[in-house]
């Protein structure tokens, strides 16, 4: 078979009905967007041992991020809401809140949501806070760090999940 010029072996595929997200990952600068992002979708390659499969989906400019830092765009896939809800927080809490200057933001609408913040917002120790007015979940790190040092603040929003097609 032959499609706008591109040969189509006509052999065997299969697709399954699954929950998806896209996540919006910035950070000072690019090298720790990819840091958080390569981190969250390493061992991500299926939902069959895995719990999900995600990955980068491109690169973001400043001006395209909630926070108008650089980032990446995540997608990621799973089984049931239930799987996703639980494979999100884990891996953004194992892999994005850990990375420094690291944000984490929803990257996509739907009805029905999966409530990250509330989730995560234990990390800080502490030392979080959440503010109705942005409904972001803030860690204030500043006082987990040595003086002199950068300040590491992370922001977890509530991700949004849709059904995939």
């Amino acid at each position: 078979m032959m499609i706008n010029g591109v040969t189509i072996d006509d052999t065997f595929a299969e697709a399954f009905p699954m929950k998806a997200t896209r996540l919006i990952i910035t950070a000072m600068t690019m090298k720790y967007a990819y840091r958080a992002a390569n981190s969250l979708t390493g061992f991500a390659s299926s939902v069959i041992a895995c719990g999900c499969e995600a990955d980068i989906e491109r690169e973001l400019k400043p001006e395209e991020t909630p926070d108008g830092r650089p980032g990446v765009a995540i997608i990621m896939f799973a089984m049931s809401k239930s799987q996703l809800a639980d494979q999100l927080t884990r891996r953004v809490g194992q892999s994005v809140m850990t990375t420094a200057t690291s944000a984490c933001f929803a990257g996509t609408h739907s009805d029905t949501m999966l409530p990250l913040g509330k989730s995560l917002r234990y990390f800080g120790d502490g030392h979080q806070f959440f503010s109705s007015r942005s409904s972001f979940l803030w860690l204030n790190l500043n006082a987990l760090i040595p003086p002199g040092l950068t300040t590491l603040t992370a922001i977890a929003r509530a991700a949004w999940i849709v059904q995939a097609t």
